[in-house]
C-alpha cells in the first residue's frame, strides 16, 4: 500500500484519489519516486503521483517506527553546546539519500531538498554520498556478515531519490562503509577547500550519519548535526543518537534553525 502525497489533476479519473489516501500497488507501476497510473487509451494515458510507502510497507521492510517528538527538547539537557556553522568554512554532507532507503527517508526528503537548496544559494559546498558495493568478496567486510542484504553498485536501489541528485557545482562520493571518511577521498577534498565544518544530513542516524559524524570529528572538523533531516527506524535509536553525538561530538540544530541561519547570514 502506499499513501498518496500530491496527485496531478487529470480530471474525472483523478477524482477517484486524492491526498492522504492509500493505494494499492496493483493500480501503479514503480518509477523513482514517483508512481505512475495505468489508465485507459480513452481516458488519459497516465499521471504522476507523488507518493509516500505506508506505515505497514516501511514496518514490513527496516521494523519502521513512526518519528514525531520534538527532537530538540527531547535532548535538550544534553545539547548545551549552542553554535551554527560558518557559511564560508562548512560544507553539507547529504549521506545515503537513495531508493534503498526511501521508505526511511520520505519524510525527511522535504527538510533535506530545503537544506540543500539554501546551501547552494550561498555558494556553501554540497556533497552527496551512496553508498554501495561492487562485489561483496571484496568490498563487503563486515557490513555484508552483518546485516546480510547489501546494495549493490549500479542496482535501481542504489540510486539518489528523485529530486535528490548533484548538480554540476556538487560533489558525488561513492562509499561501501558507514563512514564516508573511509577509503575515500572526502577529507582530502575538505581540507584543500578551506573547509573545516560539516553539516551532517541524511540516513540513517544511527549508522552511517553518526559514524561520519564521529569520524569527521576525530579529524578535528565541527560537526553540525540536523536532527529533523536525518532519519531512521525508529525514534528510540534516532534520539539516542542525538544524545550520544550531542554529549561528545556534534551540535544539535533543527532544519528551520540552520535554513534561517544561512538564508540570512
Amino acid at each position: 500500500m502506499y499513501l498518496i502525497e500530491d496527485i496531478s489533476d487529470s480530471g474525472d479519473f483523478g477524482s477517484q484519489w486524492g491526498k492522504g489516501d492509500t493505494v494499492s500497488s496493483q493500480n501503479f507501476s514503480w518509477n523513482q519516486t514517483r508512481l505512475v497510473v495505468n489508465v485507459s487509451p480513452e481516458n488519459v494515458p497516465f499521471f504522476d503521483v507523488l507518493v509516500f510507502p505506508t506505515r505497514d510497507y516501511r514496518s514490513e521492510r527496516f521494523g519502521f517506527k513512526e518519528m514525531g517528538s520534538d527532537f530538540l527538547k527531547e535532548i535538550s539537557s544534553y545539547n548545551v553546546r549552542r553554535a551554527l556553522p560558518k557559511p564560508g568554512k562548512c560544507a553539507l554532507v547529504v549521506i545515503d539519500m537513495q531508493q534503498y532507503f526511501f521508505p526511511l527517508a520520505s519524510h525527511i526528503v522535504g527538510n533535506v531538498l530545503s537544506i540543500i537548496e539554501a546551501c547552494r544559494s550561498k555558494g556553501i559546498r554540497v556533497i552527496f554520498t551512496r553508498h554501495g558495493h561492487k562485489d561483496i568478496s571484496k568490498d563487503g567486510g563486515m557490513l555484508s556478515k552483518w546485516w546480510g542484504d547489501c546494495i549493490m553498485y549500479g542496482s535501481s536501489e542504489w540510486e539518489l531519490i528523485k529530486g535528490l541528485g548533484p548538480q554540476d557545482t556538487d560533489g558525488l562520493l561513492d562509499k561501501n562503509r558507514y563512514s564516508a571518511f573511509f577509503g575515500t577521498e572526502l577529507d582530502e577534498s575538505l581540507r584543500s577547500r578551506g573547509i573545516e565544518e560539516l553539516i551532517v544530513t541524511g540516513v540513517m542516524t544511527n549508522c552511517c550519519c553518526e559514524t561520519t559524524a564521529r569520524d569527521g570529528f576525530i579529524r578535528d572538523y565541527r560537526i553540525f548535526f540536523v536532527s529533523d533531516a536525518t532519519a531512521t527506524v525508529d525514534e528510540e535509536l534516532h534520539v539516542a543518537s542525538l544524545k550520544n553525538l550531542a554529549y561528545g561530538f556534534a551540535h544539535i540544530l533543527s532544519t528551520e534553525e540552520l535554513r534561517s541561519h544561512i538564508t540570512n547570514h
